[in-house]
């Protein structure tokens, strides 16, 4: 698939209002010139990829408050980042209410985060023959990545499209589908997930390279010294509770339209609700 030929276009908006939120200097709750710039900017988001993709419908996925099922598996999970302010989280608040507001179906459920509701949206369009094209500022939702589901991934660090298997092995070393399996091996230090503990990006590609999934790497008989298959050993069941907690859930509920058609009055919608 080629950019500009998605008919679905899901955005994973949490990362962009919290570059919006920080674009705008941090505004403080009850700021309201500087949460309306920021306001702007993240419904500014979903128009500009709209018009970049071409796709006809929209959608977006969003993290909800809360713990989620991932703090089972690993109860670490995501404690290294800080609380989140009360001036972003009005921010949060607004830009759900404007975006309902103008029309655009928002995605959330307790236990649940946005990539989750991402990876469902994206194979309910893919179940329908469309092709889906997903907006997200991490790398979390290139597993995601197959012929009929491309992948943006907007940061101010790095912006590409992986259109196609073959772009995530090139950029990460392993398929879209050994994502999970890799933070399993290696660990993910932005989402606190320890992995096996001793084993690195390098071995972990190298494990993965010869096996297709994690619980063959663990188990292969000479991965290549005593110490590692120690450490795969001992480690075999925090290892796979990482990969569990990094996999997407892609079988979520979703309602029998999950998306709103791309017209030129949401559009506008959208940007009237941005200037209120």
């Amino acid at each position: 698939m080629v950019a500009g030929t998605a008919s679905h276009c899901i955005v994973d908006l949490g990362g962009a209002v919290h570059r919006a939120y920080h674009a705008a200097g941090r505004p403080e709750f009850g700021d309201r010139s500087g949460l309306d710039l920021a306001l702007g900017w993240v419904l500014d988001v979903v128009g500009t990829e709209m018009r970049s993709c071409g796709a006809g419908y929209v959608a977006v996925a969003w993290d909800a408050d809360g713990p989620t099922f991932r703090h089972r598996l690993v109860p670490q999970y995501k404690a290294n980042r800080p609380p989140r302010p009360a001036g972003l989280g009005e921010l949060f608040t607004r830009a759900r209410s404007a975006l309902e507001g103008a029309g655009v179906p928002v995605h959330a459920a307790d236990g649940y985060e946005g990539d989750d509701f991402a990876a469902s949206l994206a194979l309910w369009a893919v179940a329908g023959g469309g092709r889906a094209h997903v907006l997200t500022i991490d790398g979390d939702l290139l597993q995601l990545v197959a012929p009929a589901v491309e992948v943006h991934v907007s940061a101010p660090w790095h912006d590409r499209l992986f259109s196609e298997p073959a772009d995530v092995r090139r950029r990460a070393g392993v398929w879209p589908w050994q994502l999970p399996d890799y933070k399993g091996l290696a660990g993910d230090a932005s989402d606190n997930l320890p992995g096996v503990r001793g084993v690195g990006p390098v071995t972990a590609r190298r494990l993965l390279a010869r096996w297709p999934t994690l619980e063959e790497a663990l188990d292969d008989p000479a991965p290549g010294s005593p110490r590692l298959r120690t450490l795969l050993q001992r480690q075999r069941d925090q290892a796979i509770r990482c990969r569990d907690a990094a996999r997407v859930v892609a079988d979520l509920a979703l309602p029998p339209e999950p998306f709103a058609c791309w017209t030129t009055e949401l559009a506008a919608a959208l940007v009237h609700a941005g200037e209120r």
